[in-house]
């Protein structure tokens, strides 16, 4: 399942903008549902995930990512519409 998650991690910025206090990920996860996802992420401290940036309405798949679980703040199930 493809997740957005909210970490407690700031973003790096750029010369244009300054760094947030939250990052925003979206990711696809081994699981079969958002409970299973609560599961993976209470019973771990990484997990290996699938990354991907989305672009306008373009999302590109940017590989595997280990995320720390730690950091985990609000984690709620991608819907395309």
């Amino acid at each position: 399942m493809r997740f957005n998650i909210t970490l407690n991690v700031p973003t790096r910025g750029s010369k244009d903008r300054a760094p947030a206090p939250t990052h925003s990920v979206i990711c696809d996860a081994p699981v079969d549902s958002l409970g299973a996802f609560c599961d993976a992420l209470n019973d771990n401290a990484f997990l290996i995930v699938q990354e991907f940036y989305k672009d306008g309405s373009i999302v590109y798949d940017h590989g595997p990512m280990i995320l720390n679980t730690a950091h985990v703040a609000k984690v709620k199930e991608w819907v395309t519409v």
